[in-house]
């Protein structure tokens, strides 16, 4: 098997994880009931775990490449303006009203879930699947991930799979000159964080 097959085939296996979860729910909307975010917040730990493992190898120069560095200033300073970079866009492109987040789901599951929905797509789609992209076919690296990061919102409206798409473009470039993942699972984790505590705020407001 070639190394884009077996890209290709680890992709589709990761990915089928959270498309099943929403079949299985019964529709493929934000708007879910309680058990189903309970479930959701189940079946994302032991996605994270892989991820973890496939992108903390033993080998210190492979932990490098996958992004596993310690942040310095100028990552903190990015993760605010990536923060916000985001939640400006947010505005300029809204989303359907009908993905936003039903207020009578408890705050701190959701909060939960929206951390390691951040962490699992920072994991996979910029420390993992860019770092191989970029070794087999490194001039189209950014395309395929942030093309893969987009297809993830399609259930939330074009306008979100156009926010996903840019959002995805800046996270790959900072990290391919940075290779900081943290600073971006902190970034994206912030941005939900954010996101959720607005909408618990104001009612069906879209979570990216």
């Amino acid at each position: 098997m070639s190394d884009m097959a077996k890209i290709i085939s680890s992709g589709f296996l990761v990915l089928l994880v959270p498309v099943l979860m929403n079949v299985l729910s019964g529709r493929l909307s934000g708007i879910f009931h309680i058990q189903e975010l309970y479930i959701k917040i189940f079946l994302m730990l032991p996605i994270a775990g892989l991820l973890f493992r496939l992108t903390l190898p033993e080998e210190p120069s492979l932990r490098l490449k996958f992004g596993w560095r310690s942040a310095g200033i100028f990552d903190i300073l990015a993760i605010l303006v990536l923060t916000l970079f985001t939640l400006s866009m947010g505005l300029v492109l809204p989303r359907r009203a009908d993905t936003g987040i039903p207020l009578s789901l408890p705050l701190i599951p959701v909060l939960i879930l929206a951390v390691l929905s951040a962490l699992a797509e920072e994991l996979y789609f910029r420390s993992w699947l860019l770092t191989k992209l970029t070794d087999c076919v490194p001039y189209t690296a950014v395309g395929f991930s942030t093309a893969g990061f987009a297809c993830m919102h399609i259930w939330q409206g074009w306008q979100a799979v156009v926010f996903a798409a840019i959002t995805g473009i800046v996270y790959s470039l900072y990290f391919l000159n940075r290779r900081c993942i943290a600073a971006l699972i902190a970034a994206h984790s912030l941005h939900n964080v954010v996101v959720v505590l607005y909408s618990f705020g104001l009612p069906t407001v879209p979570l990216t």
